[in-house]
C-alpha cells in the first residue's frame, strides 16, 4: 500500500477503498457519505486516523435557535459578512468558482448569487413583519430553482455588490430595531410563524453556515 504523508486529506470513499477494514476500530469501514478524513501518522504495521466530521451540507451543524449567540453577536454577524464573504472568495479563479463544495451541491458562484437571492428576501420579510398591521404570510421560493437561472452564472462580484448595499441597509434596521420590533412576526406558509428574533438567528447561522461551504472548500484543496 502507498503511505501518504501526515495531514493528507482524504474522502471516505477513498478510505474506504484504501484502508482495510481490520484496520478499523470495530473492523468497520467508514461510511461513504461525504465526510473529510485526515491520516494523522502511520507506525510500522498498524494506522492511526482522525474522522473529521465534517458533514459537507451542514459545516457549522443546522440551526440550532437554543444554541444561538446573542442578538448583538447575531448582528454583528449580518454588518460583517459582506467582508468575511469578500475574503472568503478572495483570489478564487473562475474554475474554483465553479467547483460545487460537495457532491451534486451548489458551486462556490452559486453559493456566492444564492446568498444574495435569500438575504435579499430575507430583508424584505424584515420590512414586512415590521410594517404591516397584521402578521404577514411571506412568499417562500424555490432556492434550488433560483440557482439554476442564467444569473448564477454571472461574475461573483455582482451579487457580492448586492450583498454589501442589502447588508448594509439590514445592519442598520436591525441596530435600530426595539425589543417589541423583533417580538413582530411573519407566517410562512410551510413552516408557521416566525418572530424576528429567531430570524435573526437564522440568518446569522446562514451567513455563517455559507461561508464555511467556501473556506472549507478551498481548505480542502489547499487554495
Amino acid at each position: 500500500m502507498k503511505f501518504e504523508p501526515p495531514g493528507t486529506l482524504f474522502t471516505a470513499a477513498r478510505i474506504s477503498q484504501r484502508i482495510p477494514k481490520s484496520l478499523w476500530p470495530g473492523g468497520t469501514t467508514p461510511s461513504r457519505q461525504p465526510k473529510r478524513l485526515t491520516l494523522l501518522f502511520r507506525k510500522e504495521g498498524s494506522f492511526s486516523y482522525r474522522l473529521m466530521h465534517h458533514d459537507l451540507r451542514y459545516p457549522i451543524g443546522k440551526f440550532d435557535e437554543t444554541a444561538a449567540s446573542n442578538r448583538n453577536e447575531q448582528i454583528a454577524t449580518i454588518a460583517g459578512l459582506p467582508q468575511m464573504l469578500r475574503a472568503a472568495v478572495g483570489g478564487l479563479t473562475d474554475e474554483q468558482l465553479d467547483t460545487p463544495y460537495r457532491p451534486d451541491g451548489w458551486t462556490l458562484r452559486q453559493t456566492v448569487h444564492h446568498i444574495a437571492d435569500s438575504h435579499i428576501n430575507s430583508l424584505c420579510r424584515f420590512k414586512l413583519a415590521l410594517t404591516e398591521d397584521e402578521a404577514p404570510t411571506i412568499r417562500p421560493y424555490y432556492e434550488d430553482r433560483w440557482a439554476e437561472l442564467a444569473d448564477s452564472n454571472l461574475p461573483v462580484d455582482v451579487s457580492l455588490a448586492i450583498i454589501d448595499g442589502v447588508h448594509s441597509r439590514w445592519a442598520e434596521l436591525l441596530q435600530n430595531m426595539t425589543d417589541a420590533d423583533f417580538e413582530r412576526e411573519f407566517i410562512h406558509p410551510e413552516t408557521g410563524t416566525w418572530k424576528l428574533e429567531k430570524v435573526l438567528g437564522l440568518y446569522a447561522w446562514h451567513s455563517l453556515h455559507h461561508t464555511a461551504h467556501i473556506t472549507g472548500t478551498r481548505e480542502w484543496n489547499g487554495w
